[in-house]
């Protein structure tokens, strides 16, 4: 008997509801893991101390020389382009059929969040209003981070999520 065929609508739906339990489930693990490398790579830049809170958001502290600039991120909006895969993944009627692009996908994945965690840090303290700006970023400096941080937001998170996606599909249908 031919094995039947799960409708593609399903399987998405079936895709999106699972990654976004996985996402709820494990966000908080996840977003400080990411933090936490987010905080090493800004510390090794010579820059302030990074914490992270109850593992939804990024704080950070200001550069010493200007102690109360603070910039807090939200880490839902970096990392939500995960739930967007697993119903892309879905997509396809054998689900990580390359499954070892999967593993690879998933780390290139998780390095543009840390890359879009540290976009924002840099943005939040440049734009910053208690005076983060000016010795520290200059006016290109503090372009190219905002724009940097508003095009992962805009089109970035969504290009990693597929791409990752076209990486691990096994047909072409």
């Amino acid at each position: 008997m031919p094995r039947r065929r799960v409708p593609r609508p399903l399987r998405v739906l079936a895709g999106f509801a699972g990654g976004l339990a996985l996402w709820l489930l494990l966000a908080g693990p996840y977003h400080r893991l990411v933090g936490a490398v987010a905080g090493s790579a800004f510390r090794a830049e010579g820059e302030g101390a990074i914490a992270v809170s109850a593992g939804r958001e990024v704080v950070i502290a200001g550069p010493v020389e200007q102690p109360r600039a603070r910039v807090r991120v939200s880490m839902a909006p970096v990392t939500s382009n995960l739930v967007l895969l697993a119903a892309l993944w879905m997509w396809d009627p054998r689900p990580l059929g390359r499954w070892k692009w999967g593993v690879i996908a998933l780390a290139a994945l998780a390095a543009g969040h840390v890359i879009a965690v540290i976009a924002a840090i840099h943005s939040g303290l440049a734009v910053s209003l208690e005076g983060a700006t000016g010795e520290r970023y200059g006016a290109a400096e503090a372009n190219f981070w905002f724009a940097l941080w508003q095009g992962y937001q805009v089109v970035g998170a969504w290009a990693l999520a597929f791409g990752a996606f076209w990486a691990t599909r096994r047909s072409a249908e």
